[in-house]
């Protein structure tokens, strides 16, 4: 600040001189769809801090349609220039991509493998069995297992989808996986699809709870939608260990 005096020491004028600071300008989140709400903060300001949108305050909120550039004025008294910031929040357009998938089989016996590949996403493909990447060699258990691979890319983290259904065949000879056909006993016949019991050659698939009535055995047991209970401290020893 500049004054000026006359020769009898009057003062005859004032001017302000320097510059406030230069506020930092964050948008939180920096990139949003159409309309959403988004963060402007703005910190360093030791005054007001005046925004191009005609709000005030440190921090805003703004709902962009398209991207934008947002400015932060730092009004400091007695401060000839004020400090600018500024930041843009970029708004971007979801367009659905049509995700399409192929199967070596569509039908084949529980415990056996399918590969899967989806195409038509232009960034990552994400499996509803957790896997990752555009093709995936899951193996098929029930009568019907569905899986759903869902298009990931910058901004858009759900930009299509598409689902496959494998039909899973039960079959009661060596090297087939013995599925559960309802709830029941572990030594009930009319608890497995094939009508007999597990042996230690069984690989063993549960939709339904099943009782550990008796000490059972299983070369394996996967569990689909079931589970087992033991309700009198029986066991079921596997081969496979």
């Amino acid at each position: 600040m500049t004054l000026n005096y006359d020769t009898n020491g009057n003062r005859l004028s004032k001017s302000l001189q320097g510059s406030s600071h230069n506020p930092t300008v964050v948008a939180t989140p920096s990139a949003v769809s159409p309309n959403q709400a988004c963060t402007l903060t703005a910190s360093g300001c030791p005054g007001t801090v005046q925004w191009s949108t005609g709000q005030q305050g440190a921090s805003i909120s703004v709902t962009p349609a398209t991207s934008t550039q947002y400015t932060a004025e730092c009004i400091t008294p007695n401060c000839a220039n004020n400090g600018i910031g500024q930041a843009t929040v970029e708004v971007y357009q979801c367009t659905p991509d049509a995700i399409g998938i192929t199967s070596t089989l569509y039908t084949t016996r529980n415990g056996q493998t399918v590969t899967l590949t989806a195409y038509g996403c232009p960034g990552t493909v994400k499996w509803s069995n957790g896997q990752i990447g555009f093709t995936i060699s899951p193996q098929v258990y029930g009568a019907s297992s569905t899986f759903t691979a869902t298009c990931s890319k910058r901004n858009c983290p759900n930009s299509g989808s598409g689902s496959v259904s494998i039909a899973g065949i039960t079959g009661c000879n060596s090297g087939d996986v013995l599925v559960t056909a309802q709830a029941g006993n572990w030594n009930a016949t009319t608890t497995w699809v094939c009508g007999r019991i597990p042996t230690v050659t069984d690989e063993v698939y549960l939709n339904h709870e099943v009782q550990v009535n008796v000490n059972g055995f299983a070369k394996s047991i996967t569990l689909g939608t079931g589970s087992l209970n033991y309700p009198n401290n029986s066991f079921v020893t596997l081969s496979e260990n």
